[in-house]
């Protein structure tokens, strides 16, 4: 087969692209464990006491319980900012 014939075979073969306005906009939802950023759902990463990011930038703010989703976590959390450490117990935060 000449060159041709082949880029019609295949012309033929795959449609070309089609322009859409449909745009993922599910968050990417990642957690820290050990030294890699691990994609999760989102029960999970809302649950995660230690380090979050929201497609690929960093998140803090509340923790809230698999079980008990409508109130907030009060536990020790690995991150030590100010936003992250609002609901923790005294007995919880680091020194």
């Amino acid at each position: 087969m000449n060159k041709d014939k082949v880029d019609k075979f295949i012309k033929e073969l795959v449609p070309p692209p089609v322009a859409t306005d449909d745009i993922i906009t599910a968050p990417i939802l990642e957690i820290l464990i050990k030294d890699s950023w691990v994609m999760t759902d989102e029960d999970i990463w809302k649950a995660w006491t230690g380090l979050r990011r929201i497609n690929g930038e960093e998140y803090h703010g509340d923790v809230n319980p698999i079980s008990t989703p409508e109130q907030i976590w009060t536990g020790s959390r690995v991150c030590s900012c100010k936003t992250c450490q609002v609901h923790v117990e005294a007995k919880h935060r680091p020194n």
